[in-house]
């Protein structure tokens, strides 16, 4: 795998990378063609935490009523968001 293989994805909470090679990517790459984004949330919930996992739907980061930071003993743990619909889920871990 060469250094800079991996899927990114930039915007409300900065950029989040994950290494992987073009070739374990590719399943990625064409769910993301083929919309199947409930496959992509479960894959991997920091890259597409954005899809609303209770009413099925994607939403921009705008959308979503973010609240602050958790921190657990003072350590960041995560950041909750309510999808325009209502359902809370954690949308950073």
């Amino acid at each position: 795998m060469v250094e800079r293989d991996r899927l990114e994805r930039s915007g409300w909470f900065g950029q989040v990378l994950k290494p992987m090679s073009s070739a374990d990517a590719q399943p990625l790459l064409d769910a993301i063609r083929a919309g199947q984004l409930a496959t992509l949330a479960s894959a991997d919930p920091d890259l597409f935490g954005f899809f609303c996992r209770e009413c099925g739907r994607a939403y921009c980061s705008t959308c979503w009523s973010i609240g602050a930071a958790e921190l657990d003993d003072g350590f960041y743990d995560c950041t909750r968001g309510t999808c325009p619909e209502g359902h809370e889920q954690v949308v950073d871990d």
